[in-house]
């Protein structure tokens, strides 16, 4: 909720969307109804770039790589100048609501995470099951999704096999291929959008790689909507490119933890374990 509020009073004295000042204007905001994907994605997206607006002009060095996690990539490549901050919230709105309409005909969906979920066996299991490989994390781990029948069938597995299950709160199996129906849609809609070459290095997610062409970064961002993120090998070419330190905008502090995991030797926080924006600055000062 503090995120909300945060984002809310930003808002109110900037020029954004109607279609986004609309989300903010409800008095009495449940976590419930911000965890729905046609809310949680723009008002993610939205949070990323009011909190990028704020430290871009800051900082002392420009990044080395900018990488976006997900339904992050609206918000990361409107930071490498790629698309507008405006075309960034019109294309989180999109996407939500193309993927939404892709499982519309389908049964309750879900993610969860898998701690072993990478091993051969459990690729069968899942198969079995009608459940997909949706995001590669570290050690083994393995976001899953599928509708809610199937994953039930693959946790009651799990449980059996003393294997560590988690149930996510999100309700859209996003990069599998229940999400088929996006990709093509998406990237029509992106023709229609003037972009740019980035103005830093991008990590793009759906080729776990760092794209500089226009033409090859629409295309990876409509592909990771319906295909496998593979997560893992972006953090490797996160630890590649050697930065002193790795800033997660937020929000959360999971990125972070993840890269702190990897490599001992990158600084990496989270926005959200600071205080204020100029601690944030404070600490960046110190390493880079």
């Amino acid at each position: 909720m503090k995120h909300y509020h945060e984002l809310s009073q930003a808002i109110a004295t900037q020029h954004w969307p109607q279609s986004v000042k609309l989300m903010l204007t409800d008095k009495v905001v449940d976590e419930a109804k911000l965890a729905h994907n046609q809310f949680a994605q723009p008002l993610i997206t939205a949070l990323q770039l009011v909190r990028w607006q704020r430290l871009s002009s800051q900082l002392a060095h420009s990044p080395i790589l900018i990488a976006g996690y997900s339904a992050g990539e609206s918000a990361s490549y409107a930071a490498a100048g790629v698309w507008s901050e405006e075309d960034a919230l019109a294309i989180s709105l999109v996407r939500s609501r193309l993927m939404d309409q892709a499982i519309a005909s389908l049964g309750p969906c879900a993610l969860a995470y898998i701690e072993e979920g990478q091993t051969p066996g459990m690729v069968d299991v899942l198969a079995q099951h009608g459940v997909f490989g949706a995001i590669t994390l570290a050690h083994g781990g393995l976001i899953v999704g599928g509708e809610t029948k199937g994953l039930l069938a693959v946790a009651s597995h799990c449980t059996q096999h003393h294997m560590n299950w988690r149930w996510l709160p999100i309700s859209v199996p996003s990069h599998t291929p229940l999400m088929h129906g996006v990709e093509q849609p998406l990237l029509d809609y992106l023709a229609t959008l003037k972009l740019s070459a980035p103005l830093y290095p991008l990590l793009a997610g759906g080729v776990s790689a760092v794209v500089s062409s226009v033409t090859e970064l629409k295309k990876a961002f409509a592909y990771q909507t319906c295909h496998l993120l593979d997560w893992h090998h972006c953090l490797s070419v996160i630890r590649e490119y050697r930065p002193q330190v790795v800033l997660e905008i937020g929000p959360g502090n999971a990125l972070a933890s993840m890269v702190r995991e990897l490599d001992v030797g990158i600084m990496a926080r989270s926005l959200d374990e600071f205080h204020s924006d100029g601690a944030v600055m404070d600490w960046l000062g110190r390493w880079c």
